[in-house]
Protein backbone atom coordinates (compact mmCIF):
# COMPACT_ATOMS: atom_id res chain seq x y z
CA UNK A 1 0.00 0.00 0.00
CA UNK A 2 1.37 3.45 -0.86
CA UNK A 3 2.51 5.58 2.03
CA UNK A 4 0.03 8.47 2.34
CA UNK A 5 -0.18 11.36 4.77
CA UNK A 6 -3.18 13.50 5.53
CA UNK A 7 -2.01 16.96 4.65
CA UNK A 8 -4.58 19.09 6.40
CA UNK A 9 -4.25 17.35 9.75
CA UNK A 10 -7.82 16.43 10.37
CA UNK A 11 -9.72 19.68 10.63
CA UNK A 12 -8.28 22.34 12.88
CA UNK A 13 -5.18 20.58 14.16
CA UNK A 14 -1.79 22.16 13.73
CA UNK A 15 0.04 21.43 10.51
CA UNK A 16 2.99 19.05 10.59
CA UNK A 17 3.54 18.22 6.93
CA UNK A 18 5.89 15.59 5.53
CA UNK A 19 8.23 16.41 2.70
CA UNK A 20 6.23 16.63 -0.53
CA UNK A 21 6.72 17.52 -4.16
CA UNK A 22 5.63 21.06 -3.34
CA UNK A 23 8.56 21.58 -1.04
CA UNK A 24 6.97 21.00 2.35
CA UNK A 25 9.12 19.80 5.19
CA UNK A 26 7.98 19.52 8.76
CA UNK A 27 6.08 21.54 9.69
CA UNK A 28 5.60 23.98 6.76
CA UNK A 29 9.02 24.31 5.17
CA UNK A 30 8.37 27.68 3.56
CA UNK A 31 11.17 30.03 2.56
CA UNK A 32 12.73 31.26 5.83
CA UNK A 33 13.22 34.69 4.24
CA UNK A 34 9.44 35.19 4.25
CA UNK A 35 8.12 37.33 7.13
CA UNK A 36 5.63 34.81 8.52
CA UNK A 37 6.52 32.31 11.20
CA UNK A 38 4.86 28.91 11.32
CA UNK A 39 2.87 30.11 14.33
CA UNK A 40 1.32 32.86 12.19
CA UNK A 41 0.62 30.38 9.39
CA UNK A 42 -1.15 28.11 11.87
CA UNK A 43 -3.28 30.98 13.20
CA UNK A 44 -4.36 31.90 9.68
CA UNK A 45 -5.04 28.24 8.94
CA UNK A 46 -7.30 27.90 11.99
CA UNK A 47 -9.38 30.89 10.88
CA UNK A 48 -9.59 29.68 7.28
CA UNK A 49 -10.61 26.18 8.28
CA UNK A 50 -13.06 27.62 10.80
CA UNK A 51 -15.00 29.42 8.07
CA UNK A 52 -15.47 26.17 6.20
CA UNK A 53 -16.32 24.21 9.31
CA UNK A 54 -18.95 26.83 10.23
CA UNK A 55 -20.80 25.95 7.01
CA UNK A 56 -20.47 22.19 7.43
CA UNK A 57 -21.57 22.19 11.07
CA UNK A 58 -24.35 24.76 10.67
CA UNK A 59 -22.69 27.21 13.05
CA UNK A 60 -23.28 30.18 10.74
CA UNK A 61 -26.32 32.40 10.25
CA UNK A 62 -26.93 35.47 8.11
CA UNK A 63 -28.54 38.84 8.84
CA UNK A 64 -31.99 37.23 8.59
CA UNK A 65 -30.96 34.59 11.15
CA UNK A 66 -31.03 31.93 8.44
CA UNK A 67 -28.49 29.11 8.49
CA UNK A 68 -26.99 28.53 5.02
CA UNK A 69 -27.52 25.04 3.59
CA UNK A 70 -24.70 22.64 4.38
CA UNK A 71 -22.22 21.85 1.58
CA UNK A 72 -21.13 18.57 0.11
CA UNK A 73 -17.51 17.97 -0.90
CA UNK A 74 -16.11 20.61 1.47
CA UNK A 75 -12.33 20.21 1.68
CA UNK A 76 -9.75 21.74 3.94
CA UNK A 77 -7.28 23.49 1.61
CA UNK A 78 -3.52 23.15 1.95
CA UNK A 79 -1.13 26.00 2.70
CA UNK A 80 1.09 26.41 -0.37
CA UNK A 81 4.55 27.90 0.20
CA UNK A 82 5.00 28.96 -3.42
CA UNK A 83 1.66 30.78 -3.28
CA UNK A 84 2.80 32.54 -0.11
CA UNK A 85 5.75 33.95 -2.06
CA UNK A 86 3.34 35.26 -4.71
CA UNK A 87 1.07 36.75 -2.04
CA UNK A 88 4.06 38.42 -0.40
CA UNK A 89 5.01 40.08 -3.70
CA UNK A 90 1.51 41.56 -3.88
CA UNK A 91 1.51 42.71 -0.25
CA UNK A 92 4.96 44.29 -0.60
CA UNK A 93 3.50 46.75 -3.12
CA UNK A 94 1.24 48.17 -0.36
CA UNK A 95 -1.80 48.27 -2.67
CA UNK A 96 -4.69 50.54 -1.73
CA UNK A 97 -7.29 48.24 -3.30
CA UNK A 98 -7.60 44.57 -4.22
CA UNK A 99 -4.72 43.67 -6.56
CA UNK A 100 -4.68 41.14 -9.39
CA UNK A 101 -2.90 37.88 -8.62
CA UNK A 102 -1.00 35.66 -11.06
CA UNK A 103 -2.48 32.45 -12.47
CA UNK A 104 -6.00 33.87 -12.22
CA UNK A 105 -5.95 33.24 -8.47
CA UNK A 106 -8.74 34.61 -6.30
CA UNK A 107 -7.56 37.45 -4.05
CA UNK A 108 -8.84 38.65 -0.69
CA UNK A 109 -7.52 42.02 0.47
CA UNK A 110 -7.67 43.57 3.91
CA UNK A 111 -6.21 46.55 5.76
CA UNK A 112 -5.54 46.46 9.49
CA UNK A 113 -3.79 48.51 12.16
CA UNK A 114 -0.06 47.88 12.65
CA UNK A 115 0.96 44.34 13.65
CA UNK A 116 -2.47 42.88 12.84
CA UNK A 117 -1.56 40.15 10.40
CA UNK A 118 -3.79 38.14 8.09
CA UNK A 119 -5.45 36.04 10.80
CA UNK A 120 -7.31 39.19 11.86
CA UNK A 121 -8.49 39.88 8.32
CA UNK A 122 -9.57 36.25 7.88
CA UNK A 123 -11.49 36.49 11.16
CA UNK A 124 -13.37 39.52 9.82
CA UNK A 125 -14.13 37.73 6.54
CA UNK A 126 -15.61 34.83 8.52
CA UNK A 127 -18.10 37.26 10.10
CA UNK A 128 -19.27 38.84 6.84
CA UNK A 129 -22.23 36.49 6.40
CA UNK A 130 -23.80 37.71 9.65
CA UNK A 131 -24.19 41.20 8.17
CA UNK A 132 -25.78 40.27 4.80
CA UNK A 133 -28.50 38.14 3.25
CA UNK A 134 -26.54 35.08 2.23
CA UNK A 135 -27.33 33.63 -1.18
CA UNK A 136 -25.81 30.73 -3.08
CA UNK A 137 -25.25 31.22 -6.03
CA UNK A 138 -23.29 34.33 -5.07
CA UNK A 139 -25.44 37.40 -5.69
CA UNK A 140 -22.59 39.86 -6.24
CA UNK A 141 -22.95 41.56 -2.83
CA UNK A 142 -19.46 42.87 -1.94
CA UNK A 143 -20.42 42.52 1.72
CA UNK A 144 -19.58 38.82 1.64
CA UNK A 145 -17.26 38.56 -1.35
CA UNK A 146 -14.20 37.64 0.73
CA UNK A 147 -16.11 34.97 2.63
CA UNK A 148 -17.38 33.51 -0.65
CA UNK A 149 -13.87 33.49 -2.10
CA UNK A 150 -12.50 31.80 1.00
CA UNK A 151 -15.02 28.93 1.16
CA UNK A 152 -15.36 28.06 -2.54
CA UNK A 153 -15.31 24.30 -2.93
CA UNK A 154 -13.12 24.66 -6.02
CA UNK A 155 -10.16 25.66 -3.81
CA UNK A 156 -7.53 23.13 -2.76
CA UNK A 157 -4.55 25.42 -1.99
CA UNK A 158 -4.08 28.90 -0.59
CA UNK A 159 -1.65 31.19 1.24
CA UNK A 160 -1.56 34.64 2.80
CA UNK A 161 0.98 37.42 3.36
CA UNK A 162 1.24 40.76 5.16
CA UNK A 163 3.17 43.99 4.84
CA UNK A 164 3.55 46.95 7.20
CA UNK A 165 2.76 49.90 4.93
CA UNK A 166 2.77 53.71 5.18
CA UNK A 167 -0.10 55.54 6.86
CA UNK A 168 0.33 53.25 9.87
CA UNK A 169 -1.45 50.16 8.58
CA UNK A 170 -0.89 46.54 7.65
CA UNK A 171 -1.96 45.20 4.26
CA UNK A 172 -3.09 41.56 4.30
CA UNK A 173 -3.42 39.47 1.14
CA UNK A 174 -4.74 35.92 0.78
CA UNK A 175 -4.76 34.11 -2.57
CA UNK A 176 -6.60 30.92 -3.52
CA UNK A 177 -6.04 28.54 -6.44
CA UNK A 178 -9.39 29.26 -8.11
CA UNK A 179 -10.70 32.38 -9.89
CA UNK A 180 -12.43 35.15 -7.95
CA UNK A 181 -16.06 34.36 -7.21
CA UNK A 182 -18.46 35.92 -9.74
CA UNK A 183 -22.12 36.90 -9.48
CA UNK A 184 -24.30 33.94 -10.40
CA UNK A 185 -21.59 31.40 -9.56
CA UNK A 186 -22.22 28.62 -7.06
CA UNK A 187 -20.03 29.05 -3.99
CA UNK A 188 -20.56 25.40 -3.15
CA UNK A 189 -22.98 22.62 -3.94
CA UNK A 190 -25.60 22.22 -1.19
CA UNK A 191 -25.91 18.68 0.05
CA UNK A 192 -24.85 16.30 2.78
CA UNK A 193 -21.34 16.62 4.22
CA UNK A 194 -19.14 13.57 3.81
CA UNK A 195 -19.64 10.51 5.97
CA UNK A 196 -17.16 8.24 4.16
CA UNK A 197 -14.05 8.63 2.03
CA UNK A 198 -16.09 7.78 -1.06
CA UNK A 199 -18.12 10.97 -0.55
CA UNK A 200 -15.02 13.11 -1.23
CA UNK A 201 -15.04 13.29 -5.02
CA UNK A 202 -13.83 16.80 -5.92
CA UNK A 203 -10.11 16.11 -5.44
CA UNK A 204 -8.46 12.73 -5.19
CA UNK A 205 -7.10 10.94 -3.25
CA UNK A 206 -8.97 12.15 -0.20
CA UNK A 207 -10.35 10.96 3.08
CA UNK A 208 -13.32 12.05 5.20
CA UNK A 209 -13.01 13.01 8.84
CA UNK A 210 -15.81 14.53 10.92
CA UNK A 211 -17.75 15.63 7.79
CA UNK A 212 -14.75 17.37 6.20
CA UNK A 213 -12.77 16.11 3.20
CA UNK A 214 -9.00 16.02 3.51
CA UNK A 215 -6.57 15.80 0.64
CA UNK A 216 -4.09 12.95 0.89
CA UNK A 217 -0.70 13.52 -0.69
CA UNK A 218 1.81 10.75 -1.46
CA UNK A 219 5.20 11.29 0.09
CA UNK A 220 8.19 11.68 -2.18
CA UNK A 221 10.96 9.12 -2.40
CA UNK A 222 13.47 11.69 -1.17
CA UNK A 223 15.18 10.84 2.08
CA UNK A 224 13.47 12.49 5.03
CA UNK A 225 15.34 15.01 7.14
CA UNK A 226 17.20 13.73 10.14
CA UNK A 227 14.70 13.09 12.92
CA UNK A 228 14.62 15.23 15.99
CA UNK A 229 13.33 14.17 19.35
CA UNK A 230 9.76 15.49 19.60
CA UNK A 231 8.27 16.53 22.90
CA UNK A 232 6.33 13.81 24.65
CA UNK A 233 2.73 13.74 23.47
CA UNK A 234 0.05 12.15 25.61
CA UNK A 235 -2.35 11.61 22.71
CA UNK A 236 -2.16 8.43 20.57
CA UNK A 237 -2.51 10.72 17.53
CA UNK A 238 0.05 13.40 18.40
CA UNK A 239 -0.40 15.26 15.11
CA UNK A 240 -3.89 16.22 16.30
CA UNK A 241 -2.68 17.47 19.67
CA UNK A 242 -0.11 20.20 19.12
CA UNK A 243 -1.44 22.96 21.36
CA UNK A 244 -1.18 21.04 24.63
CA UNK A 245 0.90 17.93 23.88
CA UNK A 246 1.16 16.88 27.52
CA UNK A 247 -2.65 16.64 27.78
CA UNK A 248 -4.14 13.37 26.62
CA UNK A 249 -7.73 13.85 25.84
CA UNK A 250 -8.47 16.98 23.83
CA UNK A 251 -7.83 17.66 20.15
CA UNK A 252 -6.75 21.00 18.75
CA UNK A 253 -9.91 21.37 16.71
CA UNK A 254 -12.02 21.23 19.89
CA UNK A 255 -9.75 23.76 21.59
CA UNK A 256 -10.04 26.08 18.60
CA UNK A 257 -13.82 25.74 18.63
CA UNK A 258 -14.00 26.63 22.33
CA UNK A 259 -11.69 29.62 21.99
CA UNK A 260 -13.31 30.93 18.81
CA UNK A 261 -16.84 30.67 20.17
CA UNK A 262 -15.93 32.41 23.42
CA UNK A 263 -14.06 35.26 21.72
CA UNK A 264 -16.76 35.73 19.10
CA UNK A 265 -19.38 36.20 21.81
CA UNK A 266 -17.16 38.52 23.83
CA UNK A 267 -16.66 40.53 20.64
CA UNK A 268 -20.42 40.80 20.09
CA UNK A 269 -20.83 42.00 23.67
CA UNK A 270 -18.04 44.56 23.26
CA UNK A 271 -19.83 45.91 20.18
CA UNK A 272 -23.11 46.30 22.05
CA UNK A 273 -24.88 43.59 20.03
CA UNK A 274 -25.99 41.27 22.85
CA UNK A 275 -29.61 41.51 24.01
CA UNK A 276 -30.98 40.93 27.51
CA UNK A 277 -34.11 38.89 28.23
CA UNK A 278 -36.07 42.13 27.83
CA UNK A 279 -34.82 42.52 24.26
CA UNK A 280 -32.81 45.60 25.15
CA UNK A 281 -29.19 45.58 24.03
CA UNK A 282 -26.54 45.57 26.73
CA UNK A 283 -24.14 48.54 26.50
CA UNK A 284 -20.80 48.38 24.74
CA UNK A 285 -17.75 47.15 26.65
CA UNK A 286 -14.66 49.33 26.92
CA UNK A 287 -12.18 46.82 28.33
CA UNK A 288 -13.06 43.39 26.93
CA UNK A 289 -9.91 41.25 26.68
CA UNK A 290 -9.41 38.62 24.00
CA UNK A 291 -9.16 35.22 25.67
CA UNK A 292 -6.05 33.09 25.28
CA UNK A 293 -5.77 29.34 25.76
CA UNK A 294 -4.20 27.78 28.86
CA UNK A 295 -3.14 24.12 28.90
CA UNK A 296 -2.96 23.90 32.70
CA UNK A 297 -6.55 25.10 32.98
CA UNK A 298 -7.50 22.44 30.44
CA UNK A 299 -5.67 19.73 32.40
CA UNK A 300 -7.56 20.58 35.58
CA UNK A 301 -10.85 20.85 33.68
CA UNK A 302 -10.25 17.41 32.16
CA UNK A 303 -9.66 15.88 35.57
CA UNK A 304 -13.05 17.17 36.68
CA UNK A 305 -14.85 16.22 33.46
CA UNK A 306 -13.48 12.68 33.68
CA UNK A 307 -15.47 12.16 36.88
CA UNK A 308 -18.56 12.17 34.63
CA UNK A 309 -20.49 14.21 37.17
CA UNK A 310 -22.40 17.21 35.85
CA UNK A 311 -21.72 19.49 38.80
CA UNK A 312 -19.26 22.25 39.59
CA UNK A 313 -16.02 21.31 41.29
CA UNK A 314 -15.20 22.54 44.81
CA UNK A 315 -14.25 26.24 44.45
CA UNK A 316 -11.63 25.77 47.18
CA UNK A 317 -9.68 23.51 44.82
CA UNK A 318 -9.37 26.27 42.18
CA UNK A 319 -8.84 29.64 43.93
CA UNK A 320 -9.24 32.60 41.60
CA UNK A 321 -10.63 30.41 38.82
CA UNK A 322 -14.25 30.20 37.67
CA UNK A 323 -15.84 27.20 35.96
CA UNK A 324 -18.79 26.28 33.73
CA UNK A 325 -20.00 22.68 33.53
CA UNK A 326 -22.56 21.15 31.20
CA UNK A 327 -23.74 17.64 30.36
CA UNK A 328 -25.38 16.52 27.12
CA UNK A 329 -26.74 13.21 25.91
CA UNK A 330 -24.72 11.48 23.19
CA UNK A 331 -27.13 11.54 20.26
CA UNK A 332 -26.99 11.42 16.44
CA UNK A 333 -27.11 15.24 16.47
CA UNK A 334 -24.34 15.47 19.10
CA UNK A 335 -22.04 12.55 18.23
CA UNK A 336 -18.62 14.16 18.75
CA UNK A 337 -16.78 16.10 21.42
CA UNK A 338 -16.62 19.16 19.17
CA UNK A 339 -20.44 19.16 18.95
CA UNK A 340 -20.71 18.87 22.73
CA UNK A 341 -18.35 21.81 23.14
CA UNK A 342 -20.29 23.95 20.68
CA UNK A 343 -23.66 23.23 22.27
CA UNK A 344 -22.33 23.86 25.77
CA UNK A 345 -20.91 27.27 24.90
CA UNK A 346 -24.26 28.19 23.33
CA UNK A 347 -26.13 27.00 26.43
CA UNK A 348 -24.01 29.03 28.84
CA UNK A 349 -24.14 32.21 26.78
CA UNK A 350 -27.83 32.19 25.90
CA UNK A 351 -28.80 32.57 29.55
CA UNK A 352 -28.50 36.32 28.97
CA UNK A 353 -31.61 36.06 26.76
CA UNK A 354 -33.48 33.52 28.88
CA UNK A 355 -33.38 34.77 32.46
CA UNK A 356 -33.46 38.02 34.37
CA UNK A 357 -29.86 39.09 34.41
CA UNK A 358 -27.48 41.93 34.96
CA UNK A 359 -28.84 45.45 34.56
CA UNK A 360 -27.65 48.15 32.23
CA UNK A 361 -24.93 49.06 34.75
CA UNK A 362 -23.70 45.45 34.25
CA UNK A 363 -23.08 44.88 37.97
CA UNK A 364 -22.89 41.33 39.31
CA UNK A 365 -25.10 41.05 42.41
CA UNK A 366 -25.31 38.48 45.19
CA UNK A 367 -28.57 37.01 43.87
CA UNK A 368 -26.89 36.28 40.54
CA UNK A 369 -24.86 33.57 42.28
CA UNK A 370 -28.02 31.42 42.37
CA UNK A 371 -29.12 32.21 38.81
CA UNK A 372 -28.02 30.61 35.56
CA UNK A 373 -26.99 34.10 34.45
CA UNK A 374 -23.76 33.25 36.28
CA UNK A 375 -22.81 30.97 33.35
CA UNK A 376 -23.01 33.92 30.98
CA UNK A 377 -21.13 36.30 33.26
CA UNK A 378 -18.24 33.86 33.68
CA UNK A 379 -17.82 33.90 29.89
CA UNK A 380 -18.34 37.66 29.64
CA UNK A 381 -16.11 38.88 32.48
CA UNK A 382 -13.93 41.46 30.76
CA UNK A 383 -10.71 41.00 32.75
CA UNK A 384 -10.67 37.23 32.37
CA UNK A 385 -7.77 36.45 30.05
CA UNK A 386 -7.24 32.70 30.04
CA UNK A 387 -9.50 29.83 28.98
CA UNK A 388 -9.05 26.09 29.23
CA UNK A 389 -11.73 23.52 28.37
CA UNK A 390 -12.23 19.77 28.36
CA UNK A 391 -14.78 17.20 27.23
CA UNK A 392 -15.26 13.71 28.62
CA UNK A 393 -17.28 11.08 26.79
CA UNK A 394 -19.01 9.08 29.51
CA UNK A 395 -20.26 5.99 27.69
CA UNK A 396 -21.71 4.32 30.78
CA UNK A 397 -24.05 7.26 31.31
CA UNK A 398 -24.50 8.02 27.61
CA UNK A 399 -23.41 11.63 28.08
CA UNK A 400 -20.69 14.14 27.38
CA UNK A 401 -19.49 16.29 30.27
CA UNK A 402 -18.02 19.63 29.21
CA UNK A 403 -15.97 21.84 31.54
CA UNK A 404 -14.48 25.27 30.81
CA UNK A 405 -12.35 27.18 33.29
CA UNK A 406 -11.63 30.92 33.36
CA UNK A 407 -8.67 32.78 34.87
CA UNK A 408 -8.69 35.20 36.55
CA UNK A 409 -12.25 34.34 37.39
CA UNK A 410 -15.09 36.81 37.55
CA UNK A 411 -18.51 36.70 39.21
CA UNK A 412 -17.31 38.96 42.01
CA UNK A 413 -20.29 40.36 43.88
CA UNK A 414 -20.84 44.12 43.48
CA UNK A 415 -18.24 44.35 40.72
CA UNK A 416 -19.03 45.19 37.10
CA UNK A 417 -18.83 42.45 34.51
CA UNK A 418 -17.13 44.97 32.24
CA UNK A 419 -16.55 48.71 31.99
CA UNK A 420 -19.28 50.42 30.01
CA UNK A 421 -18.01 52.87 27.42
CA UNK A 422 -16.31 53.38 24.09
CA UNK A 423 -14.89 50.13 22.78
CA UNK A 424 -11.21 49.28 23.15
CA UNK A 425 -10.22 51.52 26.04
CA UNK A 426 -7.52 48.94 26.58
CA UNK A 427 -5.13 48.64 29.53
CA UNK A 428 -1.43 49.35 29.15
CA UNK A 429 0.30 46.66 27.11
CA UNK A 430 -2.78 45.89 25.04
CA UNK A 431 -4.06 47.22 21.74
CA UNK A 432 -7.38 47.07 19.94
CA UNK A 433 -8.42 44.46 17.40
CA UNK A 434 -10.50 46.80 15.29
CA UNK A 435 -12.66 44.06 13.82
CA UNK A 436 -13.45 42.29 17.07
CA UNK A 437 -13.26 45.32 19.40
CA UNK A 438 -11.30 43.18 21.84
CA UNK A 439 -8.13 44.16 23.70
CA UNK A 440 -5.20 42.02 22.58
CA UNK A 441 -1.88 41.62 24.37
CA UNK A 442 0.85 43.38 22.41
CA UNK A 443 3.50 41.13 20.81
Amino acid sequence: MPNFYISALLLLAAVCQPTSADGYQEPFGCNPALPYTDVTREQIMYQTYGGREDLVKGYLWDAQQKVPPKPENMYLPIWDCSMEEEAQKLADQCPTSTPTAPNNYAVNYGRMPPDRLAEFSVSEWREQVEKVVFENPYNGDPGYREFANMVQTSISRYACASKACPVNETVNICIYNAPNIQAGQMIYTPGTPCAADSDCTKFQPATCNDEMCLLVIPTTTAAPPAPTTPPANANPKPELNQWCPANCCMLDRVRVKALDMHNYRRSQLAKGLVAKNTGKLLPQAANMLQLRYDCELEKAAQAHADKCVAADSDPNTRPGIEENVNSLAITPSIPYKIDAMSESVKTWWKQVRLVEGIGMKVTFKAHHLQSTIRWFTKMAWATTEWLGCAVAKCDAQGIFVVVCRYKPGGNIVDHVVYEVGEQCNCPTGYSCSTGEKLCILNP
